[in-house]
């Protein structure tokens, strides 16, 4: 760790494409997963309804036992009346129903379903849906059976996001101290003047300055450990007044922006996260975090002031 050049300047730059190719990868794998969900649509029973599939596969049937629908509310037991009678018929005559394999269910916002058939579809085409019997009027839905595996995609776009981030700031923070690493070992050969020519301003400035560094990594490290972020805010708040009127300042400013713009956004990311628009949000938020941290980074080490 001793030995060697110090890294170039560009492997802040794969640091931060590293975080946007995880944040990019996560975000279409979730699309993918959401647009999967979002192909079960919804019809009133008694009576049919005819679904166009374009590719043959497996399509289940659910009871949406606690919807909104049409303008009106339903909630009813999770279990059909008795007497309910359905039928599939496809462009080769009817389909047989199947029971599905265990209990699924699912809740999306408030709206509830469980699952009550299942269906193979072995050709495309269209497909009629008869539901007949002696009851009051009830919320069915159709859909490729494809919840687990839009579950599973879900997993795999927050693990993406994740592992995106924290590779891109673990190698920022890799270089970053490498890169002191290096310089400290090329200062110690020589005799440090400003250390000799001013009382204790120097230290001051170097703690000031180690200070500001340890708060972009406990910013950083929010990835892996949350309250890293809350003990880095806390740092700004309880010494911004030791950094007043230096170059720090503008970083203990910027730091304080960027934990409550990134809480503030990923609040409300989390509240829309039941539609699309809620993960493009913490997506964006988590770019924009990074981004925060290795630019103020950089103009730390460069001995620069951030804007506003």
């Amino acid at each position: 760790m001793a030995q060697g050049k110090a890294p170039s300047s560009a492997w802040y730059l794969v640091s931060v494409a590293l975080a946007i190719a995880g944040c990019v990868s996560g975000a279409l794998i979730l699309w993918h997963a959401v647009t999967g969900l979002a192909a079960v649509r919804a019809f009133a029973v008694p009576g049919s309804h005819v679904i166009e599939v374009r590719a043959p596969g497996r399509y289940a049937l659910w009871h949406d036992h606690a919807t909104h629908y049409g303008g009106e509310v339903y909630s009813f037991d999770p279990r059909l009346p008795s007497g309910v009678r359905i039928r599939v018929v496809g462009p080769q005559g009817p389909v047989a129903l199947h029971a599905p394999r265990g209990r699924s269910t699912s809740k999306v916002g408030t709206a509830e379903r469980i699952q009550i058939n299942v269906f193979d579809a072995p050709v495309a085409g269209r497909y009629e849906i008869e539901v007949q019997g002696d009851f009051p009027r009830r919320i069915l839905s159709v859909g490729p059976d494809n919840l687990l595996s839009s579950i599973a995609q879900m997993f795999g776009a927050f693990a993406a996001l994740m592992l995106g981030g924290i590779s891109g700031v673990a190698l920022a923070t890799w270089v970053y101290f490498r890169r002191e690493a290096v310089v400290a070992r090329e200062s110690a050969g020589g005799v440090n003047m400003k250390t000799q020519t001013s009382e204790g301003g120097t230290e001051t400035d170097n703690s000031r300055k180690q200070l500001t560094q340890m708060v972009y990594a406990l910013q950083a490290a929010s990835f892996l450990v949350g309250f890293s972020g809350i003990a880095a805010v806390i740092v700004n708040y309880v010494k911004r007044d030791d950094v007043a009127g230096t170059l720090y300042e503008s970083h203990f400013r910027w730091q304080i922006r960027t934990f409550w713009w990134s809480l503030l956004w990923a609040v409300l990311g989390a509240l829309l996260a039941l539609v699309v628009v809620g993960f493009v949000i913490l997506a964006a938020d988590a770019i924009w975090f990074i981004y925060r941290i290795i630019k103020g980074w950089l103009n730390l080490n460069d001995g620069k002031p951030m804007p506003g």
